[in-house]
């Protein structure tokens, strides 16, 4: 296969003619125009070079993955990031290549997480040179089986080599002397230079398709820069998990991993209040529906012709409408002075309103006049029962004590009170306070 270019493209910073720097916002339109013009001859990877370039990055990855497996500090360090995931209430199945969201292995990771931990103990009890190779070969088995990441592969591949380049003794971090552990260390960093070789290749041949998709999602609002970074994370990801000998292209299987990329993207950066997922879709489908309506129909069209076309109701649809609008800022300005902004505007919660204040006055001014025309123990009945000056309403039972009445006669006298008052109020015309 013909190997192209494999530099990652330039990030520069320019110059003002002055020599001073140039504005953020300038470098940074720059610094991507440099990167649509490095990648814009990069050539697509035919179907059989996408093959080839899988196949070398599955066969590193396996030659990485076994001379790994035989380190026993490494299937320590495996059970130790796994019960650190598990604490942090994180999914420990991500450590593994096994793992797929929504499907149930056959034998769950966690039953050979706790196998390695085992395994890993019966080297360290190893008292002959036999009895700890045939430990060793029983841990490199259960390490291959749970597959880590190869994310964790390459990292610990740059432990082992810092360690190689100190003067103290590898053995109670790695398990193995350092003559055994050297070589080790040799063959896991040819395996992972060419893997990385070969997944820096097919990721550089494949930027354009990040670039192509997201000039699809610019209608978001979000920095092209932006949408590309996210879409090129997914794209090493997307790299990673492909499998030339199933017969895809990588166009067809990489869409997929890119897509979600940008939605995570503008659910995470794309608003100041973050939506749901599924607000996000419904976004989407009503501003495809809006077009595709307003092509036909040479206008706006109504909320009954977005519900029909969406198949939600109207009320769905007036809501989703509300929801995707852009939020205000407080900041803002307001007027064409500028003097004020829009928080200036607001009203403090935690100050009364004065025409609360007012309305209570009117209140209670009308409720005295009305009490002034009940005799002296009917007043007294109602002001205690409904707390009306201490604002604190009594008992049948206390108001009889203070009175020296039954609790009886002091409901009835309560009613007759009450009864004449709305008499008196129905035959007046008098307005009832609120």
């Amino acid at each position: 296969m013909k190997t192209l270019n494999r530099r990652s493209p330039r990030v520069v910073r320019s110059r003002q003619p002055g020599g001073a720097p140039a504005p953020r916002g300038v470098r940074g339109k720059e610094s991507l125009e440099i990167f649509l013009r490095d990648i814009r001859d990069t050539p697509v990877l035919t179907a059989a070079q996408e093959q080839e370039l899988s196949l070398a990055m599955q066969n590193a990855r396996q030659e990485l993955l076994h001379s790994l497996s035989r380190v026993p500090g490494v299937g320590q360090r495996l059970v130790v990031h796994w019960r650190k995931r598990e604490e942090q209430d994180l999914v420990p199945e991500l450590l593994s290549e096994r793992h797929e969201p929504g499907r149930k292995p056959a034998e769950p990771l966690a039953l050979r997480i706790a196998e390695i931990g085992k395994r890993v103990a019966t080297v360290h009890a190893a008292t002959t040179d036999a009895a700890r190779e045939r430990a060793i070969d029983r841990l490199a088995r259960s390490i291959e089986a749970f597959e880590p990441l190869t994310s964790l592969l390459v990292s610990w591949v740059d432990d082992l080599l810092v360690d190689l380049e100190g003067k103290g003794s590898p053995k109670p971090r790695w398990g193995l002397r350092r003559e055994e552990l050297a070589r080790r260390a040799h063959e896991a960093d040819v395996h992972r230079k060419a893997y990385l070789d070969a997944r820096s290749t097919f990721v550089q041949h494949n930027l354009r398709l990040v670039v192509h998709m997201a000039k699809d999602f610019k209608s978001l609002g979000l920095p092209m820069a932006d949408l590309i970074q996210e879409g090129n994370v997914s794209l090493i990801r997307a790299v990673e998990k492909f499998d030339g000998s199933r017969g895809f292209r990588f166009s067809t299987y990489a869409a997929w991993w890119i897509q979600q990329a940008f939605h995570r993207c503008f659910q995470r950066d794309g608003r100041v209040v973050r939506l749901p997922s599924q607000v996000l879709d419904r976004h989407r489908h009503l501003r495809r529906e809006e077009g595709r309506l307003y092509g036909q129909l040479g206008r706006e069209p109504t909320l009954a012709e977005l519900s029909s076309a969406l198949g939600i109701d109207e009320e769905d649809v007036e809501r989703a409408q509300r929801t995707r609008e852009p939020e205000s800022s407080l900041e803002a300005p307001v007027g064409s002075e500028n003097a004020n902004v829009v928080a200036d505007l607001l009203a403090d919660p935690e100050v009364p309103d004065p025409l609360d204040g007012l309305a209570r006055e009117q209140d209670a001014s009308s409720v005295a006049k009305l009490l002034r025309r009940l005799d002296s123990r009917e007043r007294a009945v109602l002001r205690g029962r409904f707390g009306l000056g201490s604002g604190e309403e009594k008992t049948l039972q206390v108001m009889a004590q203070e009175l020296g009445l039954s609790r009886e006669r002091v409901r009835q006298i309560e009613k007759k009170a009450l009864e004449s008052l709305r008499e008196r109020i129905g035959r007046e015309g008098i307005e009832c306070p609120g």
